[in-house]
């Protein structure tokens, strides 16, 4: 037998078996917008769906809004929007649906990363100008974290990988301190109260 000394405290989660989480997976119809990649998030209780890379070619680059809530899509006929990208990062802020960077034309017709930020608020976008903050970038991880905006890493111009974290509350950016190497296409989500960074890829490796 075990003294009771040495039994589990039953009272320290560590301690405590995972609850069973039961998922399945349903199908849902297609009569939504085209396929494509890089461009889905989230703004309570609905999916936000805008821009991404479609079915075209490498240079199909989408400005489409639409949304999925009740299980029905819907575009939104909105003339103020961002311009077409992938890979923008987004985050839900203040109760709007932040977006930030990505890969795409600008103004004048240059291919490139982005550093423009958008917030939308369920009808209608409009675009932010705080100060300055992170450089425009592709592939990073990003995720809501306690009502910001949180990234780590990413390529920017030329590729190159970046090192850096920043956050945005709605109004200005913070830097994170430095902590994981550079990396780009990693997983930021935020877990019991703190940001967990899990993948990526690092200099040296494969892209």
């Amino acid at each position: 037998s075990v003294p009771d000394a040495e039994l589990p405290d039953a009272s320290v989660p560590g301690d405590v078996p995972p609850t069973p989480i039961t998922l399945a997976w349903e199908r849902l119809p297609d009569d939504g917008p085209s396929a494509r990649s890089s461009s889905m998030a989230t703004l309570g209780e609905r999916v936000v769906l805008f821009g991404g890379l479609g079915t075209g070619g490498a240079n199909d680059y989408q400005d489409g809004t639409w949304i999925w809530q009740d299980g029905t899509w819907s575009e939104l006929a909105v003339e103020v929007r961002p311009l077409a990208r992938r890979d923008a990062m987004f985050g839900e802020v203040g109760g709007e649906l932040v977006l930030f960077s990505g890969v795409g034309r600008d103004a004048d017709g240059s291919l490139g990363t982005l550093d423009d930020i958008w917030a939308f608020d369920g009808a209608a976008w409009r675009e932010l100008h705080p100060a300055p903050g992170p450089d425009g970038r592709q592939e990073a991880a990003y995720t809501s974290y306690d009502g910001r905006l949180c990234l780590h890493g990413g390529a920017g111009s030329g590729a190159a990988r970046l090192p850096d974290g920043w956050c945005f509350d709605g109004e200005r950016w913070t830097e994170l301190p430095l902590g994981p190497p550079a990396q780009r296409a990693a997983t930021l989500t935020s877990v019991n109260g703190a940001l967990l960074l899990t993948g990526g890829s690092t200099p040296g490796a494969a892209p």
